[in-house]
């Protein structure tokens, strides 16, 4: 799947994400949801994002160091993202089904792609390639009281303070990266990484009426990756 295949993939998300809302948004709200909509605030989150404190450590890192990470990195979500649809509560029901796990097939999609678009950057520049892993993003970022996997809403949390913190390193790497296929391959993920967290949150608010742990008065701005998104943070 390429970068246009994704992104009419992700098109296919925000639909299906719509029709679990239908009716519990206010009309002037349903655009937001809109896949050019969604673009158009990523990219404005693009030209102003802050540098988090705990990523301004990280920046020393070497372009091939960036990528390696990050390939790991992706693939490890996208293991998590499959040990989530697999959970299930004390009757034997899974916690993610219906439409939401038809969105949750869509961003392991996704982040299997990006894993593959930073290999591919990894072989052009000659560089050795991490061998696949098994691990989730569990080890690195345990569960915090908010964001346990014992319910809906806490596997949602989880996966949102994982896209977010996923956008926002793909930026800082971009505007640290050195080679221009390294800072192309970030500036194109990063803003699906933000796209994620935007139905994630909505899915949080309008579906199941629950708080995200990050909040805001106005429902837009906590729906949409909005140009404030660097006052936002992960929260495991």
């Amino acid at each position: 799947m390429n970068i246009r295949q994704e992104r009419r993939a992700e098109s296919g998300e925000v639909e299906i994400l719509q029709e679990l809302v239908a009716g519990r948004i206010m009309h002037e709200r349903r655009a937001i949801l809109k896949k050019g909509a969604i673009a158009t605030a990523a990219l404005a989150m693009m030209t102003s994002i802050l540098k988090p404190t705990s990523l301004r450590a990280q920046m020393a890192k070497t372009d091939v160091q960036m990528l390696q990470e990050s390939y790991v990195l992706e693939l490890k979500a996208v293991n998590t993202y499959k040990a989530a649809a697999g959970l299930k509560d004390g009757s034997g029901a899974p916690y993610v089904d219906g439409a939401v796990l038809s969105v949750a097939s869509a961003f392991i999609a996704d982040h299997t792609v990006h894993a593959q678009r930073f290999r591919e950057v990894l072989v052009q520049l000659g560089a050795s390639i991490p061998s696949n892993t098994t691990d989730t993003t569990l080890g690195d970022f345990p569960p915090g009281p908010n964001s346990m996997l014992t319910s809906l809403p806490g596997i949602l949390r989880y996966a949102l303070a994982v896209e977010i913190y996923a956008a926002k390193l793909w930026y800082q790497y971009f505007k640290d990266a050195t080679d221009l296929r390294v800072k192309r391959v970030f500036a194109d993920i990063a803003p699906n990484e933000a796209a994620h967290a935007a139905l994630l949150r909505a899915a949080l608010k309008f579906v199941l009426a629950t708080g995200t742990d990050h909040e805001n008065a106005d429902p837009g701005k906590a729906v949409v990756p909005y140009t404030q998104l660097s006052y936002d943070s992960w929260v495991f």
